[in-house]
C-alpha cells in the first residue's frame, strides 16, 4: 500500500476568464451558480495593466486569476479545488489506482 499526499500553499491559476469563472463554479448549483459564475466573469474580464515603458497604454489582462487583486487567491482555490475533485473521483482512477480514501482538508 502506498501512501500519497500533495499539499500546495502557493500557486497561481491560468486560464481564460470564462474557464476560471466556469472551473470556480463547478460545486455550485441552480441560480447561485449562475449568479457567482457572472461576477467572477466580470472580474475576470476587467483586469487591467500598465507598463512602466508606456504609462499612458492600458492593456487588458486576457489570462490568470487575478494575481494581485483581493479575489485572486479565492478565484485560483476555487478551481483547483474544484477541478481536482473533478479527476480524482473519476471511477476509472479510483479503480486502477486502487484509491481506498481521499481526503480534503
Amino acid at each position: 500500500m502506498r501512501r500519497v499526499k500533495v499539499d500546495l500553499k502557493e500557486f497561481f491559476m491560468s486560464g481564460a476568464a470564462a474557464e476560471l469563472a466556469r472551473a470556480a463554479g463547478l460545486h455550485l448549483h441552480g441560480d447561485f451558480k449562475l449568479l457567482v459564475q457572472r461576477a467572477l466573469l466580470l472580474l475576470l474580464s476587467c483586469q487591467f495593466v500598465v507598463s512602466p515603458r508606456d504609462p499612458a497604454t492600458r492593456h487588458q489582462v486576457i489570462k490568470g486569476s487575478g494575481m494581485g487583486l483581493i479575489h485572486g487567491g479565492d478565484v485560483a482555490d476555487a478551481c483547483l479545488t474544484n477541478l481536482t475533485e473533478q479527476f480524482f473521483s473519476q471511477a476509472s482512477l479510483i479503480i486502477n489506482f486502487q484509491v481506498w480514501v481521499y481526503m480534503g482538508f
